[in-house]
């Protein structure tokens, strides 16, 4: 029977018969339990609560609502869609060392008005009643307090998703890029909600009810990915699964996608009739505020006002040109470049501005420093603009930089050209002395390549040959390899490699996502059966309720799409048919008869995972059998302990990995 674990510390609990309220020994909680007359049902409150205690609360709560419509009268299923809807985890308490609840995703419904609280109180016993109470009465005691610090915040116009730390604790471009786009909307007098930045002055605090204020005052929300697992982070997807149900209520809020670098079809499947923005294009960023400008409109900040009244149209260009110099001196050449133009939008004649762009696309400091460049400048349309608009003087001034920089390059480009005639003469006199010696060398040369690139490997390999062909497949295999790829040298050391294997080896065959690894489960004559060492994919066994191997899902996607993409041309002739299937996966007995322990366990591959494949902390995953299960709609597999479930799981579910079986002829 499975284990039943703590709610709170994930701990094994002891059960004891006819009780439905047990205390954890490791962290004094008191739990409340499903009814444990049923494997399949555990089984399910098993996966539900792994998900909630990883803070995957939208996962989790599709668990319990399959728990909830097979058995409808499930109190504790109830319970687990209220925690998921408040995003409960429970944590350690500094003052008391107990486990209490923190809430992740708050909303303005009570608990106890919630219809799932109310199911529960109608299907659970006395015993467990006054738990569930008192777990109640704490969640609802946080949530009011979040909703009383939320309501003290000032509204948002725009909530910015993204991920911020990548696996190794570093930045993420997805960071790089939102903090782009957020300095542009706080230009432009928006209330932004940016973590990085938000919550900087909040450390030591629960951020929920910042977050919380966010999402519910936010008209627009932007998700940010580089990759499909960062659109899938738990936090990423918490918070925008919480904004789209906003959405369902509220028309006026907006989602907008944002992507760079992967297939816009590679983003979840709740933004298929998104309007999603590729930040890979050219003005990406320019594009997106635009388009938000057009769904919140904002009124630009005003310009601020002197001591004595309005600021003049000089003292304004004065002072945006002393402050544009200061980030020139800096080398802060955006923010000055930005200063500049705010001087040409009130003097679009002014020509120390046009010299300041000009220094800063040139990323000079200073004027005098334009002499130093590397080519000239006369093309630019800000030098243009600034002899057009200056005076004789700065006129002068910058064509004499260009007419040196011109001089200089003239006398590098006649310099460099006499020192190629030089070298040239020289080459040519080194290359008449050597010819006396390299013509007989050359001829001595072209008889030893001739002998140890054509002559000896010719011989070896015949050699080799002869071994391979009287089964002294270790000999010819040491020749094959020192032979390179000189004929089918290759070809013939890797046939003779796995002619030498035996049950319990690991070969390579194929190539499925970098996944290419086999176990020779057996060898029979010059035929290998061998089972895929990782789980290369995640797929459920069937759409329907097909538990039947020859008419499900995923017989025909082994025999169609994985056979054709795993495979070359030589290899798919190798593999042979095996009761109308080239690919296959183990029965109960196969499982049972050919595989150890350590064979019974799977790792998963980075590609199964990012397609659903459910781990363990050591990268374990549950693996499908051919099998039929015990109960209708059910297939056997192999949980990520290595032990075989022939009561199943539901064909439809799509957390299980797929470890494919073949058979290959070395003859063929």
């Amino acid at each position: 029977m499975s284990t039943l674990k703590c709610k709170m510390c994930g701990g094994a609990l002891k059960y004891e018969e006819g009780k439905t309220v047990i205390e954890c020994e490791y962290c004094g909680s008191l739990n409340t339990i499903p009814n444990v007359g049923d494997e399949k049902r555990l089984q399910l409150f098993d996966r539900a609560n792994r998900l909630r205690s990883n803070c995957d609360f939208d996962k989790a709560y599709g668990v319990y609502e399959a728990i909830v419509a097979e058995y409808p009268e499930e109190a504790e299923a109830y319970w687990g869609l209220v925690l998921c809807k408040y995003g409960i985890e429970y944590v350690d308490d500094p003052a008391t060392g107990k486990k209490v609840p923190t809430c992740h995703r708050s909303s303005f419904d009570g608990v106890f008005d919630d219809p799932n609280f109310e199911m529960v109180m109608e299907y659970c016993d006395t015993s467990s009643r006054d738990v569930y109470r008192d777990e109640a009465k704490q969640i609802e005691e946080i949530r009011k307090g979040i909703v009383e610090i939320s309501s003290k915040e000032e509204p948002y116009d725009i909530f910015i998703c993204y991920k911020e730390t990548d696996e190794n604790g570093d930045r993420t471009i997805d960071s790089v890029i939102a903090q782009d786009v957020y300095d542009e909307l706080t230009v432009k007098n928006y209330k932004v909600f940016f973590s990085r930045i938000t919550l900087e002055d909040k450390l030591g605090r629960e951020y929920e009810p910042y977050i919380f204020a966010a999402l519910n005052s936010a008209k627009v929300m932007l998700v940010f990915g580089t990759s499909y697992a960062y659109f899938n982070a738990v936090w990423v997807k918490n918070e925008w699964t919480r904004f789209l149900k906003l959405m369902e209520s509220n028309k006026s809020k907006y989602l907008i996608p944002c992507y760079k670098d992967i297939d816009a079809y590679d983003m979840p499947k709740e933004f298929s009739k998104l309007q999603a923005q590729d930040m890979g294009k050219v003005g990406a960023i320019q594009d997106l505020v635009r388009g938000i400008q057009k769904i919140v409109k904002k009124e630009e900040p005003k310009a601020t006002a002197s001591v004595s009244g309005v600021m003049s149209g000089s003292d304004t260009v004065s002072a945006l040109l002393k402050r544009a110099s200061i980030f020139l001196e800096d080398g802060n050449w955006s923010e000055a470049d930005k200063y500049y133009e705010r001087v040409l939008d009130q003097d679009p004649e002014n020509a120390d501005a046009y010299l300041g762009k000009l220094l800063t696309e040139l990323h000079v400091l200073r004027k005098e420093e334009l002499v130093n460049c590397e080519k000239p400048f006369d093309a630019n349309n800000s030098y243009q603009k600034a002899i057009r608009f200056g005076g004789a003087a700065l006129s002068a001034e910058l064509r004499g930089y260009i007419d040196s920089i011109n001089t200089r390059n003239e006398n590098v480009r006649r310099q460099k050209e006499e020192q190629k005639r030089t070298a040239k003469e020289k080459k040519n006199r080194i290359v008449k002395r050597i010819l006396v010696v390299v013509v007989p060398l050359f001829v001595i040369v072209s008889v030893l390549i001739l002998v140890f690139s054509f002559i000896i490997p010719n011989s070896k390999y015949n050699t080799a040959m002869d071994l391979y062909n009287t089964g002294n497949y270790a000999e010819a295999n040491a020749i094959f390899s020192s032979l390179g790829d000189y004929k089918e040298a290759t070809h013939y050391k890797y046939i003779s490699s796995l002619k030498l294997c035996n049950a319990g080896d690991i070969v390579t065959f194929g190539s499925y996502h970098d996944a290419n690894e086999w176990i020779v489960l057996e060898v029979d004559g010059t035929n290998i059966h061998l089972l895929s060492k990782k789980a290369v994919d995640c797929r459920n066994f069937d759409d329907g309720y097909m538990n039947w191997w020859k008419n499900s899902e995923i017989r025909h996607w082994l025999n169609d799409d994985f056979f054709t993409h795993a495979f070359t041309d030589e290899e798919r002739d190798m593999i042979k048919e095996s009761d109308g299937d080239k690919v296959t996966l183990l029965s109960i007995d196969e499982a049972r008869s050919l595989l150890t322990d350590d064979m019974l366990t799977a790792e998963a591959t980075e590609y199964a995972v990012q397609h659903g494949a459910h781990v363990s902390s050591d990268n374990h995953c549950d693996w499908w059998l051919r099998s039929p299960g015990n109960g209708s709609g059910t297939a056997a597999y192999v949980d990520n302990n290595g032990y075989v479930f022939e009561s199943g799981n539901y064909v439809s579910s799509v957390y299980n990995g797929v470890r494919p079986a073949i058979w290959i002829d070395l003859e063929s």
